[in-house]
């Protein structure tokens, strides 16, 4: 059997391009019609990001992109309709914009505890996908260790370990290789992703771009 190809995939939790560019890949390697498998990597857009804020969304952003409340909004509305194209609906005005460092290191925990790629794959997508909803669409502190043990545990995985895998920074040096990583690469921002350690597409392309590079790089 030939064996599936690798994309390696730099994101960030609150970072909805990853969400909608990752959207736009699973769906970009259907229509390739070809086999692949996605490793999930770890990226950080505002690596200091509080652990808690009182901020909105809104505020934090028109702070950290120097514009207008008004130019925020409108931003985010454009984000929302690209969005709503990939099934996704963003609840901004729920979000708490907080750091994502220990987040990321519950979705290597899922990857690592598959005993295998193809279940790597499928279990970082879960983790993503669970992640994702709980930021931008529940309102969740993605940054509190009761919050990420509960969706580590809806997700399947063991919530004690799960505690001592926090407790102990257990992924945390790997979080921190995959940031060390991104940066040899020269990323600067998320979504990106490498086929096959050839190719590299840089944001949340169409899904038909995905699947033409698919197909390319598999024949």
């Amino acid at each position: 059997m030939e064996r599936e190809m690798i994309i390696h995939a730099w994101v960030d939790i609150t970072c909805p391009w990853s969400w909608i560019g990752v959207r736009r890949l699973q769906e970009g390697i259907a229509k390739s019609g070809k086999s692949a498998l996605v490793e999930y990597h770890s990226y950080q857009l505002q690596a200091d990001a509080p652990g808690v804020t009182s901020l909105s969304l809104i505020d934090y952003l028109a702070d950290i992109w120097e514009k207008s409340p008004a130019e925020v909004k409108k931003q985010l509305a454009d984000i929302s309709d690209i969005g709503a194209e990939c099934g996704i609906n963003f609840a901004w005005e729920s979000v708490q914009p907080v750091n994502s460092f220990l987040a990321h290191q519950l979705l290597r925990a899922a990857q690592n505890s598959a005993p295998n790629l193809e279940v790597a794959a499928a279990q970082g997508q879960e983790m993503l996908n669970r992640l994702w909803k709980a930021y931008f669409q529940d309102g969740a502190n993605i940054s509190d260790t009761y919050t990420l043990l509960n969706i580590a545990e809806a997700a399947g995985l063991d919530r004690e370990q799960a505690e001592i895998d926090f407790e102990s920074g257990e992924y945390a040096d790997e979080v921190r290789a995959d940031l060390h990583a991104a940066e040899t690469l020269g990323i600067s921002g998320v979504p990106f992703f490498l086929l096959a350690d050839k190719y590299a597409i840089e944001g949340a392309q169409s899904a038909q771009v995905f699947a033409e590079a698919i197909a390319a790089l598999s024949s």
